[in-house]
């Protein structure tokens, strides 16, 4: 053999070498990218389930915030006081029973108005409506923004995944390209 055969074998053998290294590097950045990706939606994972799990008073705890009272909370609790500063007055002041439950009647009356149960009725009602419809318009946006994590947590998987795949299939594609021009004998 002489020594132009020697050194063609040898840059084939350098050259096969060369593209089982970069087949197997790539092969193994591509197995490092899908396992990077995968740890970090098992952290998004973990994150949404553990916000998933959490009342509003937590998660407003957690971003430093707390609820302030609306002025409704106010004026109910100054209402409050209110009556019950009155009533302690009216029970500590020095009458009889028949005359304190007058006394009671007629200060309701006086600050309602007449038709003061009917006022209450209305009052309670409109709470609980105000309240459920608070409740399930927070709901609906909790379930709305649950959704739209899940979609964009299955399109980022499917991308990498996607992705992955196109880069190994490259690669083989160029190895299998690269052995059999080499098996071919031709270097140009």
């Amino acid at each position: 053999m002489n020594s132009y055969e020697n050194t063609v074998k040898d840059i084939r053998k350098n050259v096969e070498g060369t593209i089982d290294t970069l087949g197997t590097s790539a092969n193994d950045a591509a197995q490092n990218a899908k396992k990077g990706f995968f740890e970090t939606i098992g952290q998004v994972t973990r994150a949404f389930n553990s916000i998933r799990s959490m009342d509003t008073e937590s998660v407003l705890g957690q971003l430093g915030l707390e609820r302030r009272r609306s002025g409704v909370q106010s004026v109910f609790v100054f209402t409050g006081g209110f009556a019950l500063g009155a009533g302690t007055a009216l029970l500590l002041a020095p009458t009889s029973g028949s005359e304190l439950r007058a006394k009671i009647a007629k200060s309701i009356t006086t600050f309602l108005g007449p038709d003061a149960a009917q006022k209450v009725e209305t009052f309670a009602a409109n709470a609980k409506d105000a309240v459920e419809h608070a409740k399930s318009g927070a709901k609906d946006a909790f379930d709305s923004a649950k959704t739209s994590a899940k979609d964009a947590f299955d399109t980022a998987e499917n991308t990498v995944k996607s992705g992955v795949s196109e880069v190994q299939s490259d690669v083989a594609d160029a190895k299998n390209k690269t052995r059999d021009h080499l098996k071919g004998g031709s270097l140009s």
